[in-house]
């Protein structure tokens, strides 16, 4: 009986034992995820160098996405805006239709919200052979001229005007440069 009771005190102190490491794994590995930065946190980027993908458009009245085909999109460059200290150019694309103005924000670079201004905003105007893609277009112009705000998030960008908003994914930006 005394070697029997000795095995299974034995099995006992072992079980502990394994629980006690399991518990002390668990509580390390609480305490390392503690340190870990927030995944959800936005480290400050520069808008320059990358073309921003259009997600979506939200207005009062719809929540509109791009369908297959060519994306909109918006690409924020170093050139400088000409007459305006301060002020550099943007190049967009609405799914049909080219466009382009300048820009100016209060912080460079980009580290959560920040104002945003939009001047001298142009863009053709051809008529697009499916309909959805011109009124995505005329809905994303549109908010993009009136823009008071852009906001860097975890998964893109947020451009807001005062009563809609236009959701960006980064992708990497075209050389926008012209050689001859």
């Amino acid at each position: 009986m005394a070697a029997g009771s000795r095995s299974i005190g034995l099995a006992a102190e072992m079980f502990a034992m394994r629980y006690l490491h399991c518990l002390l794994a668990l509580l390390l590995a609480s305490h390392l995820v503690g340190c870990v930065e927030n995944p959800a946190s936005v480290e400050p980027f520069e808008l320059v160098g990358t073309s921003w993908n259009l997600v979506s458009v939200e207005t009062p009245s719809a929540l509109l996405r791009p369908s297959s085909g060519a994306l909109p999109s918006l690409t924020f460059t170093d050139e400088p805006a000409e007459a305006r200290s301060g002020w550099f150019q943007f190049l967009t694309h609405g799914g049909c239709n080219f466009g382009g103005g300048i820009y100016w924000t209060d912080e460079r670079p980009l580290d959560g919200e920040a104002a945003l201004e939009i001047d001298g905003f142009a863009w053709t105007d051809m008529a697009c052979p499916e309909p959805d893609v011109m009124v995505l277009e005329a809905a994303f112009f549109g908010a993009l001229a009136v823009a008071v705000s852009v906001e860097a998030v975890a998964d893109g960008l947020v451009i807001r005007s005062d009563d809609s908003s236009l959701m960006f994914e980064p992708t990497p930006a075209p050389d926008l440069r012209i050689g001859f």
